[in-house]
């Protein structure tokens, strides 16, 4: 059986199709390429859309420049923390007086004192010495004394500056108690005269305090008003000193007024 395919056209689209073909055929062959087509066709001009590809390139483009201000912004930062040195906090300060400066000396030796097991034969003592009369220590508290709750302490009676000394060594490398006093510590979890302190500091403060707070309150009633009751430390010991002068101060009538 034969079977023909018939199609379906529209005729009068089709004329209309070879006649504007056409137009633009003949505009060509007689004015070259620089014909205006849309003026042979009759159409306005379509200005050409912006392709993915350039949407792609401007959006790599603010990218990478929110990068830019990113990493110049951290690397600012980054700067300023690790050239941020401590002598920046007191530059507005005034000058110190010599009477001001005098005591730092002494006191650094009294702390580097802290490090000796037998000050009447020292092992680590600087050039000049300690300048302490071992016979004037009142108590060393090493390592296995502290329970792990502070650094290693002394209490030192100066009668010649009429001073009474509590000085606390610094942190040490290979001590592990030293590092959980250090890291014991979270944002907002120790709240202390109307702020915020580090929390492992504050309890190796009260420590020292609830042991020592007898023995300091007989010395400043034995030996008189006369006699200036002095916190000194370095290093995680300087933490821990500052936070009790605090509370001495807040609790004066505890250790004689």
């Amino acid at each position: 059986m034969l079977q023909c395919l018939k199609f379906k056209t529209n005729q009068a689209q089709d004329v209309k199709k070879m006649e504007k073909l056409n137009n633009i055929f003949f505009a060509l062959m007689v004015r070259g390429p620089e014909v205006d087509i849309a003026e042979v066709t009759g159409k306005e001009p379509v200005e050409p859309q912006a392709s993915k590809k350039g949407r792609g390139r401007r959006q790599m483009s603010v990218v990478c420049g929110l990068e830019c201000v990113v990493c110049f912004g951290f690397g600012r930062w980054a700067w300023k923390r690790l050239t941020y040195v401590g002598s920046y906090d007191s530059e507005s300060w005034p000058p110190a007086s010599d009477e001001e400066i005098e005591p730092i000396p002494r006191l650094c030796r009294a702390i580097l004192a802290v490090y000796e097991d037998d000050l009447s034969h020292p092992r680590f003592a600087p050039p000049s010495g300690y300048g302490m009369n071992p016979q004037w220590l009142v108590k060393r508290v090493p390592y296995e004394e502290t329970e792990g709750r502070c650094p290693p302490y002394l209490i030192y009676a100066d009668h010649d500056r009429r001073e009474i000394i509590l000085a606390v060594r610094g942190l040490n490398l290979s001590r592990e108690s030293d590092y959980k006093v250090l890291l014991d510590n979270s944002l907002g979890k120790q709240m202390f005269d109307g702020g915020y302190v580090h929390h492992g500091l504050l309890k190796a403060a009260e420590f020292i305090l609830k042991r020592e707070s007898e023995t300091l309150r007989r010395m400043v009633v034995e030996l008189g008003d006369e006699y200036k009751l002095v916190f000194a430390g370095h290093s995680l010991g300087s933490g821990v000193v500052a936070l009790m002068t605090v509370i001495v101060v807040n609790y004066r009538d505890r250790f004689g007024g």
